[in-house]
């Protein structure tokens, strides 16, 4: 047999195999990069899914957190991986869509480097302030800020995340200048505003939720096209700034590039059973996440609108990438 003729015979059993392939699958542990802290909203809305992921396949999922880096690096191990479906990420916006403008350093491509598998769930994100600041709404708070330029703090989930540009627009917009500090994820600057440790913070409705009714934090404004409906009392942040243009906020599951279709279409399908699964719906119904479960094609095409948004308002609001 020719050279020619082998390397053909090879490529038609490969091609006829990946059927196969993806029948068998999974046949070990899968493992899930998180670019969350443990016990974060992201963090716990990533294992109500992968929680049922493993109850949907009947193989172990293994969690591996990765925090830091407006969730880069997570990303940046799951891109590097063999793309069997035996490694995923689920990651947010801040991996795919704000990372790739606001940091220098970011060594992966959100489109080429990447297989979509589905969004997982909305996560609208909202302003929050220790309640012995002096402020019940978004326009009180940069009335005070305006009389205490760069002296107000805010904590967000890091440099570069949507929270970060969020911020940076409101203050573009308001003409305010507050004093950034980004953590590692977003959970730390929550506890520190309950601890009164700073004043205002940014986070996602899915760490707010279990402390809605502690007295600890008052939510004064929701950065969302619309009202939440949990807090339906709390204005969007465009109520107070028209015009403002609310970044994109989800969580999504994803694969390494080069996951083959059949392959594609079984991970797709075992993560929407694991979505839409009674008890982790519910779970992340209570947490504040609206869950989703998309296609491939409209995740991926979603990421790209997502990617052609933020580049146009990132380049609005003269914001440049940093290290």
């Amino acid at each position: 047999m020719t050279t020619l003729r082998r390397w053909a015979s090879a490529m038609l059993l490969s091609i006829a195999a990946l059927p196969a392939v993806s029948q068998t699958y999974p046949a070990k542990p899968i493992r899930v990069f998180v670019p969350f802290v443990a016990g974060s909203g992201g963090d716990v809305a990533a294992r109500i899914v992968t929680t049922g992921l493993a109850q949907a396949v009947n193989q172990p999922v293994i969690v591996e957190n990765r925090a830091g880096a407006g969730e880069s690096i997570a990303a940046e191990m799951a891109s590097r991986a063999t793309p069997d479906g035996y490694t995923l990420l689920i990651c947010s916006a801040n991996a795919m869509v704000f990372r790739p403008y606001l940091s220098k350093v970011v060594t992966y491509d959100s489109v080429r480097d990447f297989t979509a598998v589905t969004e997982i769930a909305d996560a609208a994100a909202t302003i929050v302030v220790n309640p012995s600041l002096p402020v019940s709404s978004l326009k009180e708070l940069i009335d005070y800020a305006k009389s205490r330029p760069g002296k107000v703090a805010y904590g967000t989930s890091g440099i570069g995340t949507s929270h970060h540009l969020s911020a940076e627009q409101i203050q573009r917009m308001a003409g305010v200048n507050m004093l950034h500090v980004p953590y590692k994820s977003g959970i730390q600057p929550f506890n520190d505003v309950m601890a009164g440790l700073i004043p205002v913070s940014i986070v996602i409705m899915g760490t707010l939720t279990p402390q809605l009714k502690s007295g600890k934090i008052r939510v004064i404004a929701v950065i969302s096209g619309e009202r939440n409906r949990r807090i339906p009392d709390v204005a969007t942040v465009a109520e107070t700034l028209p015009g403002f243009s609310p970044p994109p906020a989800w969580l999504g599951l994803f694969a390494p590039a080069g996951l083959s279709q059949p392959l594609l279409r079984r991970v797709h399908a075992e993560a929407v059973k694991a979505i839409q699964r009674p008890e982790g719906r519910s779970k992340l119904e209570q947490m504040g996440f609206d869950p989703v479960a998309n296609s491939p094609e409209q995740f991926a095409a979603m990421i790209k609108r997502d990617l052609e948004l933020v580049g146009r308002v990132v380049k609005a609001a003269g914001i440049q990438p940093t290290d």
